[in-house]
C-alpha cells in the first residue's frame, strides 16, 4: 500500500514538472502572439497624395499615419490635441514643405519625430500666390515626374531607417514607379487634343500640373488660398476668362466656394472640381486622385 501511494506521489510530482516546464517554454520560447507597441514601426505623411505614396513604398509592414483628415485644406489646417497621441511612437514624419504643411514640425517635435520635406532632387517654381512674394511654389506633387521623386525620396529614407527592409523598399519603388509611367502616358494622350487648354482655377495649386501637361492657367479666383477676391480682382479675371474663351472653372472640396458659386452664376460659367488633395473616393489613391482629375480636364471648356 505505501508503494502504491509512494508511486502515486511520483507520478503526481513528474505531471507538475511536465505542466511546469510546458508554462516556461509557452512563456519565454514561443513566439508572442500580441506585438510590443515598442516592435512596432510607424511613420506619417502630412497630406492624403503623400501618405498615399509612402503607403505604395513602405508595404503593409510599417504603419502610416495621415495627419491631415479628409476634406481639409493643408493652407488652413489646425492640429487637434487627439493627433499628438495619435502620432506617438512615430519616427518620422514626411512633409511636402516650402510653407504648405509647416503645422507638422510640432507634431513630429512632440512625438520625438523626425521631419522629412521630400522635395529633394525637384525642380521647383516660384509661387503665384499674391502674398507669398518670393516663396516657391509648394504643389509639386501634382506631376506624376515629381511624384516619383518623392517616392524614390521616400524609399532612400525608410532604406536607411530600416535597413533590414531595404529590399522590399526597392522592390515596391520599382512597382510603383512602372505604375507612375504608365499613369504619365494615360495623360499625355487624354490631354494631348483638348480643343481648349486654358483653365481657369479655384487658387494656384496646378501650375506644376499645367507646365507638365501643355495646359495654360488663364487666371485663378482665389489671389491667395483662403483670401477673397476684391471686387476690381474680378473684373480683371472676367476679362481673362473672355480673352480665352474659357466658360468652366475649377473649385476644390477643401475649400469655402460659396463666392465662387456666386461668381459663376452671375456670368453664366460652369463649375467643375479639380482636387489637388483627395482622400476619399474616387480620390482615394494618388493615381486614382490624378486620373480622376485628368477625367475631368478632358471636358475642359
Amino acid at each position: 500500500m505505501q508503494q502504491i501511494n509512494h508511486l502515486r506521489s511520483l507520478i503526481f510530482f513528474i505531471v507538475l514538472l511536465l505542466i511546469s516546464g510546458s508554462l516556461v517554454t509557452a512563456i519565454f520560447v514561443l513566439p508572442k502572439t500580441q506585438k510590443d507597441p515598442a516592435d512596432e514601426i510607424k511613420v506619417a505623411a502630412t497630406i492624403f497624395p503623400l501618405y498615399d505614396i509612402v503607403k505604395n513604398i513602405a508595404g503593409d509592414q510599417i504603419e502610416v499615419v495621415l495627419i491631415l483628415p479628409a476634406g481639409a485644406s493643408p493652407h488652413s489646417f489646425e492640429p487637434s490635441p487627439s493627433l499628438a497621441l495619435k502620432l506617438q511612437g512615430t519616427q518620422a514624419v514626411y512633409q511636402i514643405g516650402r510653407n504648405l504643411d509647416d503645422w507638422a514640425a510640432p507634431l513630429a517635435e512632440n512625438a520625438g519625430a523626425e521631419v522629412i520635406t521630400v522635395d529633394q532632387g525637384i525642380a521647383t517654381m516660384p509661387s503665384h500666390d499674391e502674398d507669398e512674394g518670393d516663396a516657391v511654389d509648394p504643389h509639386y506633387w501634382l506631376t506624376v515626374h515629381n511624384a516619383k521623386i518623392i517616392a524614390e525620396n521616400i524609399a532612400a529614407d525608410l532604406s536607411i531607417r530600416f535597413p533590414d527592409q531595404a529590399e522590399t523598399f526597392t522592390t515596391n519603388l520599382v512597382n510603383y514607379s512602372t505604375k507612375l509611367d504608365e499613369l504619365d502616358s494615360e495623360i499625355r494622350t487624354e490631354l494631348k487634343d483638348l480643343p481648349n487648354k486654358n483653365i481657369v482655377t479655384f487658387h494656384d495649386a496646378w501650375y506644376y500640373f499645367s507646365d507638365e501637361y501643355g495646359l495654360n492657367i488663364a487666371g485663378t479666383f482665389e489671389p491667395t488660398a483662403g483670401r477673397e477676391p476684391t471686387a476690381q480682382y474680378l473684373i480683371d479675371l472676367i476679362s481673362e476668362i473672355q480673352n480665352h474663351g474659357v466658360t468652366t472653372v475649377y473649385y476644390e472640396p477643401q475649400m469655402s466656394v460659396n463666392s465662387v458659386k456666386n461668381f459663376a452664376a452671375d456670368y453664366n460659367i460652369e463649375l467643375r472640381i479639380l482636387d489637388p488633395v483627395g482622400g476619399q473616393a474616387p480620390y482615394d489613391s494618388y493615381i486614382n486622385l490624378i486620373k480622376t482629375n485628368v477625367s475631368t480636364l478632358q471636358n475642359n471648356k
